[in-house]
């Protein structure tokens, strides 16, 4: 079973409705593999990754992560599952 599992998905931005972050993704990330992502600014790295660790409940397509669509499970349960991930935000380093 993949770890995630992405088809013809879409994101928006919250509270911008017509500002498209994502347009149709496929993609499947099996366990232990490894994924560069790679891409000029504004290209949706960050949303991308927000969206892998539930942050963001994507506008279309079809999201299972760990076998599970994660926004059809209750918030209890999908506060467990994202106690499972992390992710580091990309800050610059401290002088």
């Amino acid at each position: 079973m993949p770890t995630y599992q992405l088809q013809d998905l879409t994101v928006r931005h919250p509270g911008a409705q017509s500002a498209t972050a994502l347009h149709a993704i496929d993609l499947t990330i099996e366990q232990g593999e490894q994924l560069a992502l790679i891409g000029p600014s504004g290209a949706g790295k960050t949303t991308l990754l927000s969206t892998l660790a539930l942050s963001h409940k994507p506008a279309e397509g079809r999201f299972h992560a760990f076998g599970a669509d994660p926004w059809a499970l209750g918030e209890a349960a999908r506060h467990r599952l994202r106690a499972q991930l992390f992710l580091a935000p990309q800050t610059p380093p401290l002088p």
